[in-house]
């Protein structure tokens, strides 16, 4: 710094005085800029002494205000003109101010030495007060370092020099500085004692920085003791200090302890917020400091709890560097914890482990009993999440409650004992667990009830879970069953017993065949489980066979080696070869005259089993629930019920079902039933309501597949985004939202068929996948790489002309072929005249009948509705019946002044020239508009409604047609 000029010594003498008066009332801001203004006015003598005070005096300013690095130079300057007047007072004053700045650059060993030599010069000349004050920083400079019994001792040494002297004030800054100390290392009892104590001296001497201080260190002791009522009023009281003092460290104070105020509560997001303005007052001190830090670590913790793992590794990374560069080892261990926490929660076990480790490390040098009690239950949720070491995490949750018991943190230990028994739930260990959540019960109040509740339900969720599944080895069978409030239910219920019975005897194949039935023999496999259709069919024929005596039906039976009786093998050899090695058959009563047969074997090979003793007892045993289950299902009708709708749905949808007089519709539905057994695709074209699904169904259910199952998707009612996942499946994982492997509706159609409606309206990039499963029966999940064989036939439909789909290039030419090599063309309803009469009749009674009516149509109505040229087909004439006969009365005959205005006489076709002159006042725009109209609602109306299919019809895009739709005002049809 350069010299300064001479000015008037008096002038000066005030200005610094006036400067140490701000500095008394903590007024910071206003003693740097005064002494700023000594600078820019040249108005400081040169001499050693003036410049001295003037560099500490600022670089005591400098620190209060943060300007760590400024103060540093400032004072190493001042401790140089000091040391060479041997003015040895204020060279103690400088190397305590150094210290402070020290600390607040991280350099904590730099601070340590200032301070310690702080201390000894004050020991040289005598200065209680002095020493007393170095006490002081040497206690934060440890305190900071995480030497919390170090720095305890330089307390009590403070408090004992300020007692001898008297100084009553600074005794109780220190008190407090003592509370906050024993705070932080989890002596909480001595904590709340020692603030208090501090807290009533700051009032009774009316210090409003200490008050503000020790009422902020109580409102942090009471929000992890969950008093929150009372850490609420010492918040309150210490935001009044704060706005009467302007204390910008205790105001970012006050916004870290209300957002663990928040946290204690579960209050995520407002916790954050307070979080948040703590970090930006810091921040504003300087970059690097214990708030910022802490603040991070308070933001990462609330990101952890709210579920974003990314912004918690990286908020607990920011901060880590902080504390490692300004040595705060108990802050760098809880940053070390949240970011294994969040490491764990990414799935890197290894790096959590690592991560932890280091925590530790940081936390038992310091002792902190409360952190460390936060470790062992990190460490207990990072060896679960990565399924390690079941019975270390226990422990680890054992540690944290005798911790949290130590401190007395009754509410932090019953937060662990709620933790341990979800730990224990998740290991399957469902007593212990529930005797862990019966232990919480009992330590919580009234106010703790809905969330003990919700918790208890959530074990008791899976102890039902378990206790309907496989493990529970309580059961006959085990199996899932499943009420059987319908046929279908019941069937799929004794399946996956089937798959079940397979599956815990270690069998090759598991069947339940139904040998006889009403008396008479049956042979029908009703559950099959690893074996394939043909060995079911050939065991059932073979089971039921009159002439076989091998496959006993009156008593359990056991063969250990097929092999050794060859008439058997030879029965039992499926066409892939498969020999069983061992079998066992088990009878079972199926119900009122039914019985059937419970069938495993193993395959023969080199690694194949033999059936064990207790094998035979489980599957006598699994038989008696199989009988018991199927003989309920059988006497509620089940099998009846099943085999009634299959006939019904086959008769509604039988080719007697389609109802016709038109000599061209019987000719296609001719050729239609010489394809129906053959595996072969067909297409079905028409326009929209000629029956095309209709005719899909019926060649299902007259065919040979007519027991599986007949699917039917609309390729224009689902997006590009859905449809494939619908067809085809989905692997779990593969799209947002795909939290489990997704069948397609393919794979529910194996052995049956498929109906493809509106195929042109298929993207191109599924028409590809379509193309290979019809070339090759496979196909592959979405997100999967296997591919899976499928049995299916496939009919589509459409009201396109595909080939001029496939000029546009919407179509592929390859797949066209594939689907047509049997093409079928329904014609519309205005072409089959004699067809109206027929339909009308048909559906009035049917309409009439669903509606509890007797209406009748006259004969100038069918005669007038014959005439009608029926533009949506057979679907818009049975909509026209369904209104005619809601809108009549129950028996009401239907007359001419019931149908609508388009049954009226057609109108003049749009290209006839009037044959009456042009009127006055005549607009061709007008008549122009009119024709649109009506060419719009005659588009729309057959096409039902779609705006697409209308526009593609017009020839015009579809936003023109919207334009059109607004402009006339056109409502939806």
């Amino acid at each position: 710094m350069n010299p300064l000029p001479n000015h008037d010594a008096a002038t000066l003498r005030q200005t610094l005085a006036r400067v140490h008066a701000l500095m008394e009332s903590r007024n910071w801001t206003g003693a740097y800029e005064a002494l700023g203004v000594l600078e820019n006015e040249h108005s400081i003598q040169s001499s050693p002494s003036e410049r001295g005070e003037w560099l500490l005096l600022r670089a005591r300013c400098a620190v209060e205000l943060g300007r760590y690095r400024e103060a540093v130079d400032l004072g190493r300057d001042a401790f140089a003109t000091f040391q060479h007047s041997l003015d040895t007072e204020n060279m103690a004053v400088t190397q305590s101010t150094l210290g402070r700045a020290y600390l607040g650059l991280g350099e904590s060993k730099n601070a340590r030495i200032q301070a310690r030599d702080a201390l000894a010069t004050y020991r040289r000349l005598g200065d209680l007060t002095g020493m007393a004050r170095a006490h002081n920083d040497l206690a934060r400079i440890h305190f900071v370092r995480g030497e919390y019994d170090v720095a305890i001792e330089h307390l009590t040494d403070g408090m004992d020099i300020y007692r001898q002297v008297g100084d009553r004030e600074s005794e109780t800054r220190m008190l407090g500085n003592l509370g906050r100390i024993h705070l932080l290392i989890g002596r909480w009892p001595e904590a709340q004692d020692v603030l208090s104590r501090a807290l009533s001296a700051a009032r009774e001497s009316g210090n409003r920085v200490s008050m503000c201080r020790n009422l902020l260190s109580l409102a942090f002791l009471a929000s992890l003791r969950h008093s929150f009522n009372e850490a609420a009023e010492h918040l309150d009281a210490a935001l009044a200090c704060v706005e009467t003092t302007g204390l910008a460290r205790e105001r970012a104070i006050y916004h870290e302890y209300a957002g663990v105020w928040h946290y204690e509560q579960k209050h995520w997001i407002q916790a954050k917020e307070s979080f948040r303005r703590a970090l930006n007052i810091g921040r504003h001190l300087s970059d690097e400091n214990d708030l910022v830090s802490q603040s991070l670590r308070g933001i990462a913790e609330c990101e952890l709890a709210i579920g974003d793992w990314q912004q918690a590794h990286r908020l607990a990374e920011e901060g880590l560097l902080i504390a490692i560069a300004i040595g705060e080892r108990s802050e760098a261990g809880c940053l070390y914890r949240a970011r294994a926490l969040a490491e764990a929660r990414l799935g890197r076990h290894d790096d959590a482990a690592a991560s932890l480790e280091r925590a530790k490390e940081c936390l038992n040098l310091v002792g902190d009993v409360y952190e460390l009690a936060k470790i062992d239950l990190a460490e207990a949720e990072i060896l679960q999440s990565a399924a390690r070491d079941a019975e270390s995490a226990v422990a680890a949750v054992g540690r944290a409650r005798t911790r949290f018991q130590q401190i007395g943190a009754s509410d932090q230990d019953t937060e662990s004992q709620w933790f341990l028994a979800d730990l224990l739930r998740r290991q399957g260990r469902l007593t212990e667990s529930l005797q862990a959540a019966i232990d919480a019960v009992r330590r919580l109040d009234a106010s703790g009830s809905e969330e003990s509740r919700e918790r208890l339900e959530r074990i008791a969720n899976e102890c039902v879970t378990h206790a309907v599944s496989g493990a529970n080895e309580f059961r006959l069978g085990g199996a899932p069953w499943t009420p059987a409030t319908g046929s279908q239910d019941g069937l799929e219920a004794l399946q996956r017993a089937i798959d079940f019975y397979r599956e815990r005897l270690g069998a090759s194949r598991a069947l339940l065949i139904e040998t006889t039935a009403g008396g008479e023999r049956s042979g029908q496999p009703l559950a099959v489980s690893g074996a394939s259709n043909e060995f079911a069919e050939a065991l059932a024929t073979f089971a039921a066979s009159p002439y076989q005596r091998h496959l006993v039906t009156d008593a359990p039976r056991v063969i250990w080696s097929v092999q050794l009786i060859p008439e058997l093998a030879a029965s039992l050899t499926s066409s892939e070869g498969h020999i069983p090695e061992s079998i066992i058959t088990v009878p079972v009563a199926l119900g009122p005259a039914a019985s059937g047969l419970l069938y495993a074997d193993v395959i023969a090979g080199p690694a194949a089993r033999q059936f064990q003793p207790r094998d035979i007892d489980f599957a006598v045993a699994f038989a008696e629930v199989v009988a018991w289950y199927s003989t309920r299902m059988r006497s509620e009708g089940l099998f009846r019920d099943v085999q009634r709708l299959r006939d019904q749905v086959a008769r509604e949808s039988d080719f007697p079902s389609i109802l016709t007089q038109n000599e061209n519709l019987r000719q296609v539905l001719t050729r239609v039933r010489l394809v129906v057994d053959a595996d072969v695709s067909i297409l079905l074209q028409g326009e929209t309501g000629t029956g095309k699904d209709l005719l899909a169904k019926a060649i299902h259910y007259s065919s040979n597949r007519r027991d599986q199952r007949f699917v039917s998707v609309n390729c224009a009612a689902l997006p590009e985004s859905r449809l494939e996942s619908e067809l085809f499946g989905a692997k779990r994982g593969a799209y947002t939202g795909a939290d489990r492997d997704k069948m397609g509706l393919f794979e529910e159609a194996d052995g049956g068929t498929f109906f493809l409606d509106e195929i042109g309206e298929m993207p191109l990039s599924i028409q590809a996948k379509l193309l290979r499963l019809l070339e090759t029966k496979e196909f592959t999940r979405l997100g999967d790489t296997k591919p899976r064989h499928v049995d299916v036939r496939v009919v589509s439909a459409t009201n396109r002309d595909l080939t001029e789909e496939i000029e546009r290039g919407t179509f592929r030419r390859d797949l066209y072929y594939r689907l047509s090599p049997v093409t079928f063309t329904l014609p519309p309803l205005r072409e089959r005249p004699e067809d109206i009469p027929l339909l009308i009749n048909h559906f009035l009674s049917r309409i009439a009948a669903d509606n509890q009516r007797k209406v009748t149509i006259g004969p100038e109505v069918v005669r007038r509705m014959s005439a009608y040229h029926w533009p949506g087909n057979v679907r818009e004439l049975e909509n026209e019946i369904r209104k005619l006969v809601l809108l009549s009365g129950p028996n009401e005959s239907i007359g001419l002044d019931r149908l609508g205005s388009k049954f009226s006489a057609e109108e003049a076709a749009p290209d006839q020239l009037p044959e009456r002159p042009i009127p006055e006042g005549f607009s061709l725009y007008d008549h122009v508009a009119n024709l649109e109209k009506r060419f719009i609602l005659r588009a729309l109306a057959e096409t039902a409604g779609i705006k697409k299919h209308a526009a593609s019809r017009l020839g015009i895009p579809e936003s023109t047609l919207r334009l059109k739709i607004r402009q006339y005002d056109i409502s939806e049809l």
